[in-house]
């Protein structure tokens, strides 16, 4: 077949999907805007995809410093990014029938931290932030990120979401989520995305 249709999935997720070698990803509304819908949406998208490297620091606010109302670009970048990675969970789930399919024993911890952050050991004995959304995993992620060289790590949870206070600067790293180790995850200027296997293997 020369076509596959991929998911569905909302505009802003749909405008940060990357682009794969040797294919043309397009991104047709499901349903049809009017004409000058059309035009005023591609306006505001091109003038966004001009105006984004600019907006994007190339190194993350130290803590207590003033909001950057840029700063908005890059966390709606990785919600975008973690939708995306979420939804490809998802799909692999659905296929856990399959003898060779993944358990929940084979996912990675996605971390994103700041540039002063060389490797996980860099983190020993420092806070993270996590969304309660993952509590039921914190004692094994934090397991996972102690083996990788970070012991005494605290996750620290809280009412804000954990990729704000990364990027307001109140902490050195923050959980994105949990996805299967061969799930696509962009970088982002200013920051690193660690990978760090759940468990461990010997």
């Amino acid at each position: 077949m020369p076509a596959a249709v991929l998911t569905l999935v909302s505009p802003e997720a749909a405008e940060w999907f990357p682009e794969i070698a040797d294919f043309e990803i397009f991104r047709i509304p499901l349903s049809p805007l009017s004409l000058q819908a059309q035009l005023e949406t591609t306006g505001n998208a091109a003038a966004k995809f001009v105006t984004t490297p600019a907006k994007i620091a190339d190194s993350p606010p130290k803590a207590g410093a003033a909001a950057d109302p840029n700063a908005r670009t890059i966390q709606q970048q990785v919600t975008a990014a973690m939708v995306i990675a979420e939804h490809v969970m998802t799909l692999r789930d659905a296929q856990k029938t399959a003898p060779a399919s993944p358990n929940s024993n084979d996912l990675v911890v996605l971390l994103m931290a700041r540039l002063e952050i060389k490797s996980i050991s860099d983190l020993a004995g420092r806070d993270i932030a996590i969304d309660d959304r993952h509590s039921a995993s914190n004692d094994k992620v934090r397991t996972a990120i102690a083996a990788a060289g970070a012991a005494e790590v605290q996750l620290s949870e809280g009412q804000t979401k954990a990729i704000d206070r990364l990027i307001g600067g109140e902490v050195p790293a923050a959980v994105l989520t949990l996805v299967y180790p061969e799930t696509g995850f962009p970088q982002f200027a200013g920051f690193k995305i660690f990978r760090i296997p759940l468990s461990p293997r010997s």
